[in-house]
């Protein structure tokens, strides 16, 4: 966090509501624990690194 990679970002009642919503859409492997990160960084307009292999 020192180095500046890492931000701490608030949870905001938006970014459950978000998270919740891709999980009742979505059919997949997205956890909820995922969907909260992103939906926090979506919010935050942060850039999202993965390493997740695309799906074919």
């Amino acid at each position: 966090m020192e180095d500046g990679y890492y931000r701490v970002m608030p949870v905001r009642p938006r970014d459950y509501h978000a998270a919740r919503a891709w999980l009742g859409q979505l059919q997949g492997t997205l956890r909820t624990l995922d969907a909260l990160h992103l939906a926090v960084a979506e919010s935050a307009e942060a850039m999202t690194l993965t390493a997740d292999k695309p799906t074919p």
